[in-house]
């Protein structure tokens, strides 16, 4: 039964900001918790006597933030699930998709299903940390180094693993591999910018004002990263490892990826996700690649 706060704030949200209205009431507790920790039980029951008059009002401030500037509900939650874990995100850092987290979990499963425990993992444009922490929490005897360009991300990705209290991941500012040098590891995964600048302008207004564009677009047609993180990952990848890179993709970006790393010596397999879209290559290189030799003079 709601309560006559709770039920004012669902009927602001429906229809104006959810045409589903148990979406909308779970909204309103979600953001009762948030603001006042009690749990969504005791909101249920008897939440206009516990919630004070500052957070009522700090809750109804968060509500008109929703509707006048569609504001997205994660910056004001202050934090996404994933994966089992209470991954922190601020402005404007890329906030993480169930898309996402149904390919990290479905790569986790595969992995452990295998008998074959990575030792060494590589995140490349990490984020808030999500992948690497997930998958530090996974395999809790394997090393995993986070690494973005933007120190906002992974200044937040820190925060992210000392709350987890995972002390197997760590996180370092870098473009890409240049902070690396030669160093290997048995997986690498990205979730790296693939948006095509076009494409960027017809993204939902929230994602377009509220999220960083530079981890989300990408040169050539969104391929620019994607092909170079799959061009230089042989020779990050450990010899004696699982030699296997597992990248996220547009859905329409499928083919030209498989292509191109399969051109690069790799056996590469689309995966979809649970719309049947397009959502991850894998490639696993069986062969070790040889190092240029110097041309002579």
């Amino acid at each position: 039964m709601a309560t006559p706060f709770l039920h004012t704030l669902t009927a602001r949200l429906f229809p104006t900001y959810t045409t589903d209205r148990a979406h909308a009431e779970q909204i309103a507790l979600w953001l009762c918790y948030a603001v006042s920790g009690i749990s969504e039980t005791l909101i249920r029951i008897d939440g206009d006597a516990r919630i004070s008059a500052a957070h009522k009002e700090q809750i109804a401030a968060f509500v008109d933030r929703l509707i006048d500037e569609d504001y997205p509900l994660q910056y004001l939650l202050g934090s996404v699930p994933f994966c089992g874990l209470d991954i922190m995100v601020e402005p404007p850092l890329l906030i993480p998709r169930p898309e996402t987290e149904e390919w990290v979990l479905r790569l986790i499963d595969q992995i452990q299903s295998s008998g074959k425990t990575p030792r060494t993992i590589l995140d490349l444009c990490t984020g808030t940390g999500c992948i690497a922490l997930a998958l530090a929490r996974a395999f809790p005897q394997a090393q995993v180094i986070g690494i973005d360009i933007n120190p906002q991300a992974v200044a937040c990705a820190q925060k992210n693993g000392t709350h987890a209290k995972l002390n197997n991941a760590e996180f370092m500012v870098s473009d890409l591999y240049t902070a690396l040098q030669e160093a290997q590891f048995d997986l690498i995964v990205s979730n790296p910018p693939y948006i095509d600048e076009n494409d960027w302008r017809t993204l939902a207004p929230r994602v377009r004002t509220f999220e960083d564009q530079r981890a989300l677009v990408a040169d050539d047609q969104g391929y620019a990263l994607i092909e170079k993180i799959i061009d230089q990952a042989p020779q990050h990848l450990d010899p004696m490892g699982l030699r296997m890179l597992t990248i996220e993709i547009g859905a329409a970006q499928g083919a030209r990826v498989v292509e191109y790393a399969t051109a690069q010596g790799a056996h590469a397999i689309l995966g979809y996700d649970y719309h049947n879209l397009p959502r991850t290559v894998t490639s696993v290189w069986h062969t070790v690649p040889q190092k240029k030799k110097p041309t002579a003079q």
